[in-house]
């Protein structure tokens, strides 16, 4: 079983709390981008997560991953549609498969763009 390290291509935070100086959980759209893809054995990782947030914002404040969710389809170079099911989070990194819209494993994928994923992240 080979593991498909996606790199992080977008980030955009959505939402963080108001007048707490910025710490606290933020909401976090990031885009991903994977190589290709075989579903029966293989599975996906994003590593440096809250790594990412944290360089990304410029302030001071550390980020820890504490959750994600897919978001938005990707695409392969075949124009099919790929999501996220990178949902489980070991440190700093998200793990799982990359999915159907109906969130079932995919069979294959050649290289992907655009997935998108929603993260959540404490920021201390």
């Amino acid at each position: 079983m080979a593991t498909i390290a996606g790199t992080i291509t977008g980030l955009n935070c959505l939402s963080k709390p108001p007048n707490t100086g910025g710490a606290g959980r933020e909401v976090w759209e990031m885009v991903v981008s994977f190589a290709a893809y075989t579903g029966a054995s293989d599975d996906a990782s994003i590593a440096g997560v809250g790594a990412a947030c944290t360089a990304s914002m410029k302030d001071g404040l550390t980020r820890t991953l504490r959750s994600g969710s897919a978001g938005k389809a990707g695409a392969d170079t075949a124009d099919q549609a790929v999501y996220s099911a990178c949902t489980t989070v070991s440190t700093d990194a998200l793990t799982g498969n990359l999915a159907v819209a109906a969130g079932t494993e995919i069979t294959s994928a050649t290289a992907s763009t655009g997935v998108t994923m929603i993260v959540i992240v404490d920021a201390a």
